[in-house]
């Protein structure tokens, strides 16, 4: 992981298999042309008990990644 941090109360999922799990979802998105932030949040609209998608920004560019993946449709 690279970049400043804002918390670190998801260091939990870089051990054990989170790297792993989180390299394959990456390049899962990678392979359909996506960002891997637009498919996670695509992912969460998409589901039918999801009444809220709750984002989180911190920047102007944050903001519109997550508005971007709301608005975006999974095949």
């Amino acid at each position: 992981m690279s970049g400043k941090r804002l918390f670190d109360r998801l260091r939990c999922f870089e051990i054990g298999n989170g790297p792993r799990a989180i390299s394959a979802y990456v390049a899962l998105a990678r392979k359909h042309s996506l960002d891997p932030a637009h498919m996670a949040l695509a992912f969460v609209t998409s589901r039918p008990f999801v009444t809220s998608n709750i984002i989180g920004a911190t920047t102007l560019v944050q903001l519109k990644t997550d508005i971007d993946g709301c608005l975006l449709k999974l095949p």
